[in-house]
């Protein structure tokens, strides 16, 4: 069984972002006898890995550029959002990597941000 600090090491997310996916029941984890805190199969590891893959597999790809063109937004606030977890990317290359932000992960990020006509009023 894996610890949440193996999974962050594993994915290159924060503490916060496991919790998040863990909360939401994106990642299963269980509480197990003798451990603090949450424990994650490898295997389910390895499937949550899979299913984000494959669903992202076939997507367009965005530099940070085109999304902030999309969003009109600056590229720190798409960089703080990767950060966060709340929209997946990838990191190509070596020191100087560059962001790449699937475009079904941006979809999926404004549906679930869409807020309706008259709660935002």
């Amino acid at each position: 069984m894996l610890k949440v600090d193996d999974v962050c090491a594993r994915l290159y997310v924060s503490r916060d972002t496991v919790y998040r996916m863990i909360r939401i029941g994106a990642l299963p984890a269980r509480r197990q006898a003798g451990h603090k805190g949450w424990c994650i199969s490898p295997e389910d590891l390895d499937a949550f890995v899979a299913s984000g893959l494959e669903a992202h597999r076939n997507s367009a790809v965005l530099s940070v550029a085109d999304v902030c063109r999309r969003l009109n937004c600056s590229p720190e606030t798409v960089r703080r959002l990767v950060n966060a977890g709340d929209l997946p990317a990838y990191k190509l290359g070596g020191k100087n990597s560059h962001l790449r932000i699937p475009e079904a992960a941006l979809a999926d990020y404004l549906d679930r941000h869409t807020v309706a006509a008259a709660a935002h009023a």
